[in-house]
């Protein structure tokens, strides 16, 4: 008895938790869709562009980290393991955004 009290409270206080997340997430976002509505289309451009910059060269930086410490010397077992995280992240990412939006 006491410990499905203890567990409904902890699931409670995680509700909570995962509220005030996306509130503030949701806030910060809607921060930044407004500001970026009243820039003008160029300056929506430019920002745009750089934000493209940005991730493409933390996507080079990581993909070369990975190339050099990821099995560098067994070129089909660094790919195949790759394609395995991949799809292992990519399921767990869609599992937990069924969970968050309750689908």
């Amino acid at each position: 008895m006491v410990i499905n009290m203890r567990k409904t409270k902890f699931k409670k206080k995680i509700k909570k938790i995962e509220q005030k997340i996306c509130e503030k997430f949701i806030k910060e976002e809607q921060l930044l869709f407004r500001r970026m509505r009243y820039l003008k289309k160029h300056h929506q451009a430019w920002f745009a562009l750089i934000i493209s910059l940005g991730l493409i060269f933390v996507w080079r930086g990581l993909w070369n980290l990975i190339d050099h410490y990821w099995f560098p010397d067994q070129l089909f077992l660094s790919n195949a393991s790759g394609v395995v995280v991949g799809v292992v992240v990519l399921y767990l990412a869609h599992k937990l955004l069924n969970l968050l939006t309750g689908d």
